[in-house]
Protein backbone atom coordinates (compact mmCIF):
# COMPACT_ATOMS: atom_id res chain seq x y z
CA UNK A 1 0.00 0.00 0.00
CA UNK A 2 1.11 3.58 -1.04
CA UNK A 3 2.66 5.95 2.02
CA UNK A 4 1.39 9.27 1.13
CA UNK A 5 3.11 12.39 2.97
CA UNK A 6 2.68 15.80 2.95
CA UNK A 7 6.01 18.14 3.92
CA UNK A 8 5.38 21.78 5.34
CA UNK A 9 7.54 24.54 5.26
CA UNK A 10 7.78 28.10 4.46
CA UNK A 11 11.15 27.68 2.59
CA UNK A 12 10.47 26.83 -1.03
CA UNK A 13 14.01 26.08 -1.52
CA UNK A 14 14.22 23.19 1.13
CA UNK A 15 11.32 21.90 -0.11
CA UNK A 16 12.39 21.93 -3.53
CA UNK A 17 15.49 19.75 -2.07
CA UNK A 18 12.98 17.30 0.02
CA UNK A 19 11.19 16.94 -3.58
CA UNK A 20 14.87 16.37 -5.38
CA UNK A 21 15.85 13.57 -2.72
CA UNK A 22 12.61 11.69 -2.09
CA UNK A 23 10.96 11.66 -5.41
CA UNK A 24 11.30 7.74 -6.61
CA UNK A 25 11.30 6.48 -3.13
CA UNK A 26 9.38 3.39 -3.75
CA UNK A 27 5.77 3.23 -2.44
CA UNK A 28 5.50 7.03 -2.30
CA UNK A 29 3.56 10.00 -3.02
CA UNK A 30 4.47 13.05 -1.78
CA UNK A 31 2.85 16.68 -1.88
CA UNK A 32 4.44 19.53 -0.93
CA UNK A 33 2.82 23.22 0.92
CA UNK A 34 4.27 25.92 1.86
CA UNK A 35 2.93 27.02 4.78
CA UNK A 36 0.07 25.99 7.58
CA UNK A 37 -2.67 27.29 5.77
CA UNK A 38 -1.75 25.96 2.18
CA UNK A 39 -1.53 22.46 3.97
CA UNK A 40 -4.88 22.42 5.51
CA UNK A 41 -6.14 23.52 1.53
CA UNK A 42 -4.72 20.74 0.29
CA UNK A 43 -5.48 18.69 3.26
CA UNK A 44 -9.28 19.11 2.83
CA UNK A 45 -8.82 17.35 -0.97
CA UNK A 46 -5.36 15.18 -0.39
CA UNK A 47 -5.48 12.79 2.12
CA UNK A 48 -2.62 11.41 3.45
CA UNK A 49 -0.81 9.35 5.82
CA UNK A 50 1.65 11.63 7.68
CA UNK A 51 2.17 15.34 7.94
CA UNK A 52 5.69 16.58 8.68
CA UNK A 53 5.76 19.81 9.22
CA UNK A 54 8.49 23.11 9.89
CA UNK A 55 7.99 24.36 13.74
CA UNK A 56 9.33 28.02 12.67
CA UNK A 57 6.76 29.32 10.34
CA UNK A 58 4.65 32.69 9.29
CA UNK A 59 1.24 33.18 9.99
CA UNK A 60 0.66 29.63 10.87
CA UNK A 61 3.63 27.89 12.80
CA UNK A 62 4.20 24.11 13.63
CA UNK A 63 2.64 24.00 16.33
CA UNK A 64 -0.98 25.55 15.21
CA UNK A 65 -1.06 23.36 12.21
CA UNK A 66 -0.01 19.77 14.19
CA UNK A 67 -3.03 20.92 17.14
CA UNK A 68 -5.48 22.02 13.53
CA UNK A 69 -4.23 18.36 11.69
CA UNK A 70 -4.83 16.59 15.25
CA UNK A 71 -8.63 17.92 15.76
CA UNK A 72 -9.80 17.82 11.99
CA UNK A 73 -7.82 14.98 10.76
CA UNK A 74 -6.85 12.49 13.97
CA UNK A 75 -6.01 9.80 11.13
CA UNK A 76 -2.42 11.61 10.30
CA UNK A 77 0.45 10.84 11.69
CA UNK A 78 2.03 13.98 12.32
CA UNK A 79 5.75 14.72 12.53
CA UNK A 80 7.34 17.66 14.08
CA UNK A 81 10.70 18.79 11.38
CA UNK A 82 13.02 20.77 13.30
CA UNK A 83 16.60 22.06 14.46
CA UNK A 84 18.36 21.30 17.07
CA UNK A 85 17.87 24.98 18.55
CA UNK A 86 14.08 23.88 18.35
CA UNK A 87 14.38 21.72 20.90
CA UNK A 88 12.45 22.91 23.50
CA UNK A 89 9.56 24.23 22.08
CA UNK A 90 9.56 20.79 20.23
CA UNK A 91 9.22 19.09 23.59
CA UNK A 92 6.16 21.36 24.41
CA UNK A 93 4.34 20.20 21.05
CA UNK A 94 4.57 16.24 22.70
CA UNK A 95 0.59 16.21 22.62
CA UNK A 96 -0.03 16.87 18.81
CA UNK A 97 3.21 15.52 17.42
CA UNK A 98 3.87 11.77 17.45
CA UNK A 99 7.38 11.81 16.15
CA UNK A 100 10.80 14.30 15.49
CA UNK A 101 12.67 14.53 12.62
CA UNK A 102 15.87 16.78 12.57
CA UNK A 103 16.51 19.17 9.82
CA UNK A 104 19.60 17.41 9.67
CA UNK A 105 18.95 14.45 8.74
CA UNK A 106 19.98 12.78 6.03
CA UNK A 107 17.67 10.20 3.36
CA UNK A 108 18.37 7.13 5.20
CA UNK A 109 17.49 8.52 8.45
CA UNK A 110 13.92 10.47 6.87
CA UNK A 111 13.13 7.60 4.86
CA UNK A 112 13.74 5.04 8.06
CA UNK A 113 11.60 7.51 10.34
CA UNK A 114 8.86 8.26 8.23
CA UNK A 115 8.53 4.25 7.39
CA UNK A 116 8.52 3.48 10.99
CA UNK A 117 5.85 5.53 11.78
CA UNK A 118 3.70 4.83 8.83
CA UNK A 119 4.09 1.14 10.64
CA UNK A 120 2.60 2.52 13.95
CA UNK A 121 -0.64 4.69 12.96
CA UNK A 122 -2.85 1.85 13.76
CA UNK A 123 -1.82 2.62 17.32
CA UNK A 124 -0.72 6.26 17.04
CA UNK A 125 -4.11 6.98 15.34
CA UNK A 126 -6.15 4.32 17.67
CA UNK A 127 -9.31 6.28 18.55
CA UNK A 128 -9.56 5.21 21.93
CA UNK A 129 -5.98 6.37 22.58
CA UNK A 130 -6.56 9.67 21.10
CA UNK A 131 -9.64 9.95 23.71
CA UNK A 132 -6.89 10.02 26.82
CA UNK A 133 -4.10 11.89 24.70
CA UNK A 134 -7.02 14.71 24.65
CA UNK A 135 -7.78 14.67 28.27
CA UNK A 136 -4.23 15.43 29.33
CA UNK A 137 -2.44 18.47 29.24
CA UNK A 138 1.13 16.79 28.51
CA UNK A 139 2.73 13.71 28.21
CA UNK A 140 6.26 13.15 30.13
CA UNK A 141 9.22 14.39 28.59
CA UNK A 142 12.43 12.87 28.04
CA UNK A 143 15.42 13.78 30.76
CA UNK A 144 17.79 16.53 28.79
CA UNK A 145 20.51 13.44 30.07
CA UNK A 146 18.87 10.57 27.59
CA UNK A 147 18.68 13.39 24.89
CA UNK A 148 22.03 13.79 25.30
CA UNK A 149 23.12 10.25 25.26
CA UNK A 150 20.73 9.23 22.09
CA UNK A 151 22.53 12.26 20.08
CA UNK A 152 26.10 9.98 21.49
CA UNK A 153 24.63 6.97 20.09
CA UNK A 154 23.36 8.18 16.76
CA UNK A 155 26.23 9.84 15.69
CA UNK A 156 28.64 7.78 13.22
CA UNK A 157 31.61 7.79 15.84
CA UNK A 158 29.45 7.24 18.47
CA UNK A 159 31.07 5.78 21.86
CA UNK A 160 29.58 3.63 24.47
CA UNK A 161 31.92 5.44 26.31
CA UNK A 162 31.39 8.61 25.79
CA UNK A 163 27.49 8.02 26.74
CA UNK A 164 28.52 6.24 30.10
CA UNK A 165 29.95 9.32 31.05
CA UNK A 166 26.93 11.56 29.75
CA UNK A 167 24.93 9.70 31.95
CA UNK A 168 27.06 10.18 34.87
CA UNK A 169 26.30 13.54 34.75
CA UNK A 170 22.84 12.87 36.28
CA UNK A 171 23.81 11.15 40.00
CA UNK A 172 20.47 9.77 40.91
CA UNK A 173 20.16 8.43 37.69
CA UNK A 174 23.57 6.33 37.52
CA UNK A 175 22.84 5.10 41.34
CA UNK A 176 19.51 3.64 40.19
CA UNK A 177 20.66 2.22 37.34
CA UNK A 178 23.66 0.69 38.96
CA UNK A 179 21.32 -0.82 41.43
CA UNK A 180 19.07 -2.75 39.02
CA UNK A 181 21.56 -3.73 36.88
CA UNK A 182 23.61 -5.37 39.81
CA UNK A 183 20.27 -6.78 40.99
CA UNK A 184 20.61 -10.85 41.09
CA UNK A 185 17.58 -10.41 38.18
CA UNK A 186 19.84 -9.16 35.89
CA UNK A 187 21.71 -11.78 35.74
CA UNK A 188 25.47 -10.41 35.07
CA UNK A 189 28.91 -11.86 35.32
CA UNK A 190 30.32 -9.58 37.73
CA UNK A 191 29.40 -5.92 39.62
CA UNK A 192 28.65 -3.40 37.44
CA UNK A 193 30.39 0.00 39.21
CA UNK A 194 30.39 2.80 36.47
CA UNK A 195 27.91 4.01 34.32
CA UNK A 196 30.77 3.45 31.45
CA UNK A 197 30.94 -0.37 31.94
CA UNK A 198 26.59 -0.52 32.26
CA UNK A 199 26.96 0.78 28.68
CA UNK A 200 29.94 -1.55 27.32
CA UNK A 201 28.06 -4.84 29.06
CA UNK A 202 24.31 -3.67 28.13
CA UNK A 203 24.22 -1.96 24.95
CA UNK A 204 22.12 0.80 23.26
CA UNK A 205 18.53 -0.66 23.47
CA UNK A 206 18.55 -1.80 27.36
CA UNK A 207 20.79 0.98 28.49
CA UNK A 208 18.09 3.44 26.80
CA UNK A 209 15.11 1.59 28.50
CA UNK A 210 16.80 1.71 31.92
CA UNK A 211 17.23 5.11 31.62
CA UNK A 212 13.49 5.77 30.57
CA UNK A 213 12.20 3.37 33.57
CA UNK A 214 14.68 5.42 36.16
CA UNK A 215 13.37 8.52 35.19
CA UNK A 216 9.42 8.01 35.25
CA UNK A 217 9.87 5.97 38.69
CA UNK A 218 12.32 8.61 39.60
CA UNK A 219 10.08 11.75 38.95
CA UNK A 220 6.91 9.67 40.87
CA UNK A 221 5.79 10.27 44.01
CA UNK A 222 5.36 7.27 46.13
CA UNK A 223 3.05 8.76 48.64
CA UNK A 224 0.54 10.11 45.71
CA UNK A 225 -2.12 7.13 45.39
CA UNK A 226 -3.51 4.89 48.72
CA UNK A 227 -3.13 1.48 47.33
CA UNK A 228 -0.07 2.60 44.57
CA UNK A 229 2.59 0.83 45.93
CA UNK A 230 5.58 2.41 43.17
CA UNK A 231 8.55 0.15 44.71
CA UNK A 232 6.03 -3.01 44.00
CA UNK A 233 5.50 -1.89 40.48
CA UNK A 234 9.33 -1.42 39.94
CA UNK A 235 10.08 -4.44 41.42
CA UNK A 236 7.19 -6.63 38.60
CA UNK A 237 8.65 -4.93 35.64
CA UNK A 238 11.98 -6.33 36.71
CA UNK A 239 10.81 -9.83 37.22
CA UNK A 240 8.68 -9.50 34.12
CA UNK A 241 11.70 -8.19 32.49
CA UNK A 242 13.79 -10.87 33.77
CA UNK A 243 11.45 -13.89 33.00
CA UNK A 244 10.85 -12.44 29.16
CA UNK A 245 14.53 -12.50 28.28
CA UNK A 246 14.22 -16.14 29.92
CA UNK A 247 11.27 -17.04 28.16
CA UNK A 248 12.71 -15.80 24.56
CA UNK A 249 16.27 -17.25 25.07
CA UNK A 250 14.47 -20.54 25.06
CA UNK A 251 11.92 -20.05 22.84
CA UNK A 252 13.81 -18.46 20.06
CA UNK A 253 17.44 -18.00 20.70
CA UNK A 254 18.25 -15.43 18.06
CA UNK A 255 20.55 -12.65 18.45
CA UNK A 256 19.46 -9.41 20.18
CA UNK A 257 16.10 -10.62 21.22
CA UNK A 258 16.68 -11.34 24.50
CA UNK A 259 17.73 -7.83 25.05
CA UNK A 260 14.29 -6.83 23.21
CA UNK A 261 12.49 -9.26 25.18
CA UNK A 262 13.98 -7.64 28.46
CA UNK A 263 12.69 -4.39 27.21
CA UNK A 264 9.77 -5.48 26.73
CA UNK A 265 8.95 -6.63 30.08
CA UNK A 266 10.82 -3.36 31.94
CA UNK A 267 8.68 -1.21 30.08
CA UNK A 268 5.43 -3.35 29.53
CA UNK A 269 3.71 -1.02 32.18
CA UNK A 270 5.11 2.28 31.18
CA UNK A 271 1.29 3.86 30.72
CA UNK A 272 0.58 3.04 34.09
CA UNK A 273 2.82 5.77 35.47
CA UNK A 274 1.94 7.93 32.56
CA UNK A 275 -1.67 7.90 33.96
CA UNK A 276 -1.25 8.14 37.57
CA UNK A 277 1.08 11.31 36.61
CA UNK A 278 -0.87 12.93 34.36
CA UNK A 279 -4.52 11.47 35.07
CA UNK A 280 -4.86 11.64 38.83
CA UNK A 281 -8.52 11.68 39.12
CA UNK A 282 -9.42 9.07 36.71
CA UNK A 283 -6.13 6.87 37.90
CA UNK A 284 -7.54 7.38 40.90
CA UNK A 285 -11.04 5.87 40.06
CA UNK A 286 -9.20 2.96 38.35
CA UNK A 287 -7.80 1.95 41.50
CA UNK A 288 -10.72 2.23 43.49
CA UNK A 289 -12.54 0.05 41.38
CA UNK A 290 -9.99 -2.48 41.29
CA UNK A 291 -10.08 -3.07 44.69
CA UNK A 292 -13.67 -2.52 45.66
CA UNK A 293 -15.21 -4.42 42.36
CA UNK A 294 -12.76 -7.12 42.50
CA UNK A 295 -11.44 -6.58 38.82
CA UNK A 296 -8.26 -6.50 37.28
CA UNK A 297 -6.65 -3.21 36.38
CA UNK A 298 -6.93 -3.29 32.66
CA UNK A 299 -10.84 -3.69 33.28
CA UNK A 300 -11.33 -1.16 35.54
CA UNK A 301 -9.38 1.00 33.02
CA UNK A 302 -11.89 -0.04 30.31
CA UNK A 303 -14.70 1.23 32.40
CA UNK A 304 -12.94 4.07 33.12
CA UNK A 305 -11.40 5.70 30.24
CA UNK A 306 -12.09 2.73 27.50
CA UNK A 307 -8.90 2.47 26.66
CA UNK A 308 -5.88 2.08 29.21
CA UNK A 309 -1.93 2.25 30.08
CA UNK A 310 -0.83 -0.73 27.36
CA UNK A 311 -1.76 1.57 24.54
CA UNK A 312 -0.61 4.58 26.43
CA UNK A 313 2.90 3.08 26.98
CA UNK A 314 3.43 1.96 23.35
CA UNK A 315 2.33 5.49 21.95
CA UNK A 316 5.24 7.04 24.11
CA UNK A 317 7.86 4.33 22.85
CA UNK A 318 6.69 4.85 19.48
CA UNK A 319 7.15 8.82 20.02
CA UNK A 320 10.49 8.04 21.85
CA UNK A 321 11.45 6.28 19.14
CA UNK A 322 11.86 2.94 20.27
CA UNK A 323 11.85 -0.40 18.02
CA UNK A 324 8.66 -1.29 16.37
CA UNK A 325 8.03 -5.07 17.33
CA UNK A 326 8.68 -3.30 21.05
CA UNK A 327 5.98 -0.66 20.63
CA UNK A 328 3.14 -3.25 19.58
CA UNK A 329 4.53 -5.27 21.87
CA UNK A 330 3.70 -3.31 24.67
CA UNK A 331 0.59 -2.34 23.00
CA UNK A 332 -1.05 -5.83 23.37
CA UNK A 333 0.79 -7.43 26.26
CA UNK A 334 -2.54 -7.65 27.79
CA UNK A 335 -3.86 -9.38 24.42
CA UNK A 336 -1.48 -10.91 22.22
CA UNK A 337 -4.08 -11.69 19.47
CA UNK A 338 -4.83 -8.42 19.15
CA UNK A 339 -1.46 -8.03 17.03
CA UNK A 340 -1.81 -7.45 13.88
CA UNK A 341 -0.07 -10.17 12.61
CA UNK A 342 -1.45 -12.66 15.22
CA UNK A 343 2.00 -14.24 16.25
CA UNK A 344 4.54 -11.24 17.43
CA UNK A 345 6.86 -13.42 19.27
CA UNK A 346 7.52 -10.69 21.87
CA UNK A 347 4.11 -9.87 22.19
CA UNK A 348 3.76 -13.49 23.48
CA UNK A 349 6.95 -13.41 25.53
CA UNK A 350 5.68 -10.65 27.29
CA UNK A 351 2.23 -11.73 28.02
CA UNK A 352 3.51 -14.73 29.48
CA UNK A 353 6.05 -13.11 31.45
CA UNK A 354 3.56 -10.57 32.82
CA UNK A 355 0.92 -13.38 33.53
CA UNK A 356 3.42 -15.84 35.11
CA UNK A 357 4.75 -12.82 37.79
CA UNK A 358 1.16 -12.09 38.59
CA UNK A 359 0.78 -15.94 38.90
CA UNK A 360 3.92 -16.60 41.18
CA UNK A 361 4.18 -13.23 43.09
CA UNK A 362 0.91 -12.05 45.25
CA UNK A 363 1.31 -8.33 43.91
CA UNK A 364 -2.34 -7.07 45.52
CA UNK A 365 -5.35 -9.58 47.15
CA UNK A 366 -7.55 -6.87 46.40
CA UNK A 367 -7.58 -7.54 42.88
CA UNK A 368 -8.96 -10.32 41.06
CA UNK A 369 -6.01 -12.94 39.36
CA UNK A 370 -4.59 -11.76 36.27
CA UNK A 371 -5.50 -13.45 33.14
CA UNK A 372 -3.57 -15.36 30.59
CA UNK A 373 -5.25 -15.28 26.79
CA UNK A 374 -5.81 -19.41 27.11
CA UNK A 375 -7.51 -19.08 23.69
CA UNK A 376 -4.60 -17.41 21.95
CA UNK A 377 -1.88 -19.97 23.90
CA UNK A 378 -3.68 -22.70 22.38
CA UNK A 379 -4.18 -21.65 18.96
CA UNK A 380 -0.51 -21.34 18.84
CA UNK A 381 0.49 -24.22 20.15
CA UNK A 382 2.10 -22.87 22.92
CA UNK A 383 -0.55 -24.86 25.79
CA UNK A 384 2.31 -27.68 26.58
CA UNK A 385 4.97 -25.36 27.09
CA UNK A 386 3.61 -23.72 29.98
CA UNK A 387 4.53 -26.05 32.57
CA UNK A 388 7.76 -25.66 31.73
CA UNK A 389 8.39 -21.66 31.53
CA UNK A 390 6.16 -22.18 35.11
CA UNK A 391 9.45 -23.89 36.45
CA UNK A 392 11.88 -21.59 34.93
CA UNK A 393 10.55 -18.21 36.33
CA UNK A 394 10.05 -20.33 39.84
CA UNK A 395 13.42 -21.51 39.31
CA UNK A 396 14.76 -17.59 38.74
CA UNK A 397 12.19 -16.49 42.08
CA UNK A 398 14.26 -18.93 44.16
CA UNK A 399 18.39 -17.75 42.89
CA UNK A 400 16.89 -14.30 43.57
CA UNK A 401 15.96 -15.16 46.76
CA UNK A 402 19.09 -16.86 47.28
Amino acid sequence: MNMRVMFVDDEAMLLSGLRRMLTGQPGWELLFAEGGREALRMLAEHPVDIVVADMRMPGMDGAQLLSTVQERFPGIARIVFSGHSDRDMVMRLVKSAHQFLSKLSDKETIVAVLERVHTLRDIFTNTRLRDIITKIDSLPILPNVYLLMVEELEREDCSLDRAGRILSADVGLTAGILKTVNSAFFGLPRKITSPEQAAALLGVDVLKGLVISQAMFGAFDQNRYAGFHLDLLWAHCIRVASFARSLSVMEYGERGADDLAFLGGLLHDLGKLALADRLPDEFGEILRLAQTENITFEQAETKVLAAGHAELGAYLLGLWGFPEELVKAVAVHHRPAASPDGQLPLAIVTHVANYLDHLLVQHNKEYADHPIDAEHIIKMGLLEKLPVWVEICHNLLDEADA
